[in-house]
């Protein structure tokens, strides 16, 4: 087999290779269809630059027994036929006679172009605009005095002038098959119209080197061995299928040759017959059947009469030609027969022999119905011919190879064995000598690896499941029992397992249809044998076995017996999983440490808040009566958790919270679908626990606090009563000199331990906007604060964190552009947030603005227009509209994300805001030149003085 391994892979790409260049040829050749309107075509405005070849279609004029031009016969009536086939098969005029067609162009401009009328039948005159074009043959209405014409195709070019032009074809047939004009004529570019005419050649070219290389390459073989003529009638079948190649219906080359003769054109194109004669002999020998040889002599006598009869009366070569088409049908099914039944017999390469002699007979059989206008296609038989080449070539290939082979295998066989066999007498007698002795070695080595391999390994026999006698001795230990020789195998392992009835069953049947059957059998059954399984002992101790299975066969190949390990991974098992959740562990360690310890305490505070409220609601009676606006609140109160989450990067955490999130949103959506309570419960005890298990971790592997308030000496609120009545009673008038110092050290410590610098605290909320700039594929934003020496109490804290979490996100993925695209507005690639704060009256403003696109209020609106938010969207001002971002539900994402598109998160800051009694407003920025349809603006955020520290001297020091 080494050659054909080295042949078969040659013969598979250059197969490949033809198919593709066939197919190609056949494709580049494809042109436009213009139809005929009335029978006229017309191309005025017609660009033959874009489509330079063109195929007409359609009915043209048609006058029968008659040559309008040359004859005018004034009886004759003017008729329609179409242009596709001989005049016969698309009407019902008969095949032999005379007619005139007419191909009648409009053009409006005066340009040259030439005309494919394909094969005409037969003899014929060409007259444009009255003018003879071209003659060959005689055509007469007589035929006794008709002269057939060339078999070549008609091809002309002219100066097609402004205006209309008529071509007239006098057409006579009295003695041929094909009457008229021929399946295709094609119109267009001289050069586009030759170029399309010789395309076909190419392919049959390309094939008829392929056969003749292939032929003479298995004359080659036959020369070296001429014991096998299997190569020597396939040669024969590739060279007498060269000529049909060449002259077919799509291509003729005889007239390169310089012969005229339509007869031996018809010769020529029926070798395929001949060809089928070989192909025959081939199967005869190749099967050793009787029946395509009959066919092929009968084939070939036929042949023969043929060729004769071309030298003799036209009508004779005719009608033996239609005989020779009658008598290849049945020899065609006689082969398909013969290798049916070496196929049933099994007989070598019968399976692709059928094959390739049915790609033959489907293409033949397409072909015959396209030359008949039954179907519109391009002929298929190159194709199929390459296509049965290389499978015959690969059976040939493949029985040289296997001789050859054979003949190596024989020749070092024959050339070894007179060397090997007083070697192997003397080994066989020393074998003799030693084999009790090496048994005996052999067998106490086997007992002892037995005795001391940490596996269990035994073998099941055929009798009852039983287990042999040879074992390891570590099976007692795995199954702690005594001698296990002669127990059942499946009572061993699968009593005290942890397997249902279903899989015991299937596995003990598996072992009894095994046992005693052929190898194929048991790897058939092999996956109803477990691989892994549970096993109790009788010491209540659970381990985790390990199950490999495998035959023992005997000289016939069946399987004696099946030979099973078993391993204990029970501790492997146990480590690999404290292994993942060390790995995990890592993780969430590598998370905290990237979080400032009063961060992450203020977050847990804040996510154990959400999640006893949202467990309240969840169990509350107006879940049960699927009240929205608890839902909606439970879905904003989720929808901040995470987004806190994921600022702090906190990825496992963030996830959890998302999939909570998720339900309440489809909820949301679907008016109808039902609430499960039992659900949201589950689900807020994975978020829950998702929480405590970063406390746990926080707590006992990085020693940091979590929870509760922060660690002052006494707590937040009393301290916070403290400085209350402080203030209350610092009076100047009743403070004496020595006073001022004492009681500005105390007002510090209570700034100091009660507030936050208001600065430093949205410094740090803008550190997760790198993160989130990152996964929006955008540069970190710019972030310029102005914001005066402003002190902010737990609450103001705690309201300003959450706030800035929305606002942040809605900057980033709403407001500020991508880098290319600000960099086309002319606009720096990093985005800018500002941010100012500064007290007005008893109260705090805070603005805030990024330098991004700002609103698309026409979006707003037609969002809000969609549903149905207001009654008249279209009148609302750019005020009114800017309202409407408030509005749950309302945003103008393209598509959900992590970041945003909910349409909640302006809602939730109005909301919190509103619990402190702050407000939020827009104030629009009119003399930014905004992008077409956008609207600058930024927030106004009033938050009250009460969650600010108010002593201006203190302040100052602080500041300082």
């Amino acid at each position: 087999m080494k050659v054909f391994h080295r042949t078969w892979p040659g013969y598979l790409v250059l197969g490949v290779i033809l198919l593709l260049s066939c197919l190609r040829m056949e494709t580049a050749v494809a042109a436009s269809r213009v139809q005929a309107n009335q029978g006229v075509f017309d191309f005025s405005g017609w660009d033959f630059a874009a489509n330079p070849v063109v195929q007409l279609e359609g009915e043209v004029p048609f006058v029968w027994n008659s040559f309008a031009i040359s004859d005018p016969n004034p009886q004759a009536r003017e008729d329609r036929v179409r242009v596709s086939a001989s005049w016969h098969k698309v009407s019902e005029y008969p095949l032999h006679g005379y007619a005139t067609y007419f191909v009648d162009l409009i053009s409006d401009k005066e340009q040259s172009v030439a005309i494919d009328l394909g094969l005409i039948g037969l003899s014929h005159r060409i007259y444009l605009n009255g003018v003879l074009k071209r003659s060959d043959g005689r055509p007469t209405s007589s035929a006794d005095t008709f002269e057939r014409s060339s078999a070549d195709k008609v091809l002309f070019s002219f100066i097609l002038p402004k205006g209309p032009t008529r071509i007239a074809i006098e057409v006579a047939n009295h003695d041929y098959i094909i009457a008229g004009l021929g399946k295709r004529i094609f119109f267009g570019q001289p050069e586009a119209v030759v170029a399309h005419r010789f395309a076909p050649f190419l392919t049959a070219y390309l094939l008829f080197g392929a056969y003749l290389v292939i032929g003479l390459y298995h004359f080659g073989l036959y020369s070296l061995r001429r014991r096998d003529k299997s190569s020597l009638y396939f040669g024969l079948f590739c060279l007498t299928s060269i000529p049909s190649i060449l002259v077919n219906n799509e291509v003729n080359a005889m007239d390169q040759l310089g012969v005229n003769s339509v007869a031996f054109a018809i010769l020529l194109a029926s070798t395929q017959v001949l060809a089928m004669g070989f192909l025959g002999f081939f199967l005869t020998y190749l099967y050793e059947t009787r029946l395509p040889r009959f066919a092929s002599y009968t084939l070939m006598g036929v042949y023969l009469l043929l060729a004769s009869a071309s030298f003799l009366d036209f009508q004779i070569f005719i009608k033996l030609m239609f005989l020779l088409m009658a008598i290849g049908l049945p020899a065609g099914g006689i082969y398909v027969y013969a290798v049916i039944q070496a196929f049933r017999a099994r007989k070598e390469g019968a399976g692709l022999m059928m094959a390739s002699l049915c790609i033959i007979l489907l293409t033949s059989i397409h072909d015959y119905a396209n030359f008949n206008t039954w179907i519109d296609s391009f002929p298929l038989s190159p194709f199929g011919a390459i296509a049965f080449l290389m499978l015959q070539s690969y059976l040939l290939s493949a029985r040289f190879s296997r001789a050859f082979r054979q003949v190596e295998i024989s020749e070092r066989a024959v050339r070894k064995l007179s060397e090997k066999i007083q070697a192997q007498h003397d080994h066989v007698l020393a074998m003799n000598e030693n084999l009790e002795q090496l048994a005996e070695e052999k067998t106490r080595e086997i007992r002892s690896i037995l005795s001391n391999i940490q596996l269990g390994i035994f073998a099941i026999q055929q009798d009852q499941f039983q287990i042999h006698k040879d074992h390891s001795q570590y099976m007692k230990d795995i199954f702690e029992v005594g001698d296990i020789v002669g127990m059942n195998a499946c009572d061993l392992l699968f009593a005290h397992s942890n397997l249902s009835s279903d899989e015991k069953s299937q596995a003990s049947s598996a072992l009894s249809a095994a046992l005693g059957e052929a190898t194929l059998v048991f790897q058939l059954n092999t996956h109803c044998l477990p691989s892994e399984l549970q096993y109790m002992g009788p010491s209540g101790q659970t381990k985790l076995l390990e199950l490999s299975w495998h035959p023992v066969t005997d000289q016939n190949d069946c399987t004696e017996k099946v030979l099973v390990t078993v391993r204990d991974v029970t501790q492997l098992r146990a480590l690999e999983e404290e292994a993942h959740d060390k790995k995990e562990e890592l993780q969430f360690i590598s998370e905290l440490l990237n979080i400032p310890a009063e961060s992450f305490r203020r977050f847990m505070v804040s996510a154990d808040d959400f999640i006893q409220e949202n467990r309240k609601l969840v169990n509350s009676q107006s879940i049960h009566l699927k009240d929205f606006e608890v839902l909606k609140l439970l879905f904003i109160n989720m929808h901040t958790m995470k987004g806190s989450a994921r600022s702090l990067y906190l990825k496992k955490m963030t996830k959890v919270f998302h999939d909570v999130e998720q339900y309440y949103a489809h909820l949301q959506n679907d008016r109808d679908a039902h609430w499960d309570v039992k659900r949201m419960n589950l689900d807020l005890d994975d978020a829950e626990a998702i929480l405590r298990t970063y406390e746990t971790i926080n707590q006992s592997k990085l020693g940091r606090k979590t929870s509760g308030e922060r660690d002052i000496e006494i707590p937040e609120t009393e301290l916070m009563a403290l400085y209350g009545q402080f203030l209350a009673s610092h009076r100047p008038e009743i403070i004496s000199p020595l006073t001022p110092s004492f009681l500005q050290s105390l007002e510090g410590f209570f700034i100091d331990t009660l507030f936050t610098p208001m600065p430093q605290l949205l410094a740090d909320l803008c550190v997760c906007t790198e993160t989130l700039a990152r996964d929006l594929m955008k540069e970190p934003p710019r972030i310029a604060l102005e914001i005066d020496p402003l002190f902010i109490n737990g609450t103001g804290d705690s309201v300003l964190r959450k706030i800035m979490v929305h606002l942040l996100r809605n900057s980033l993925d709403h407001g500020i552009e991508l880098p290319e695209e600000r960099l086309i507005r002319h606009k720096p690639s990093m985005g800018t947030i500002m941010m100012s704060a500064s007290w007005q009256g008893e109260a705090v403003i805070l603005h805030y603005r990024d330098d991004g696109r700002g609103l698309d209020v026409e979006k707003v609106r037609s969002i809000a227009q969609d549903k149905q938010l207001t009654q008249d969207a279209a009148r609302l001002t750019v005020a009114e509209v800017g309202e409407l971002i408030f509005y749950p539900g309302l945003s103008t994402a393209k598509q959900v994300n992590d970041v945003s598109g909910r349409g909640i998160g302006m809602e939730a800051v109005r909301s919190y805001l509103q619990k402190v009694g702050g407000i939020i407003t827009l104030r629009w920025h009119d003399d930014v030149t905004p992008i077409p349809g956008f609207h600058a603006f930024s927030f106004e955020i009033l938050l009250p003085g009460a969650l600010f520290a108010k002593s201006q001297p203190t302040r100052k020091q602080a500041a300082a």
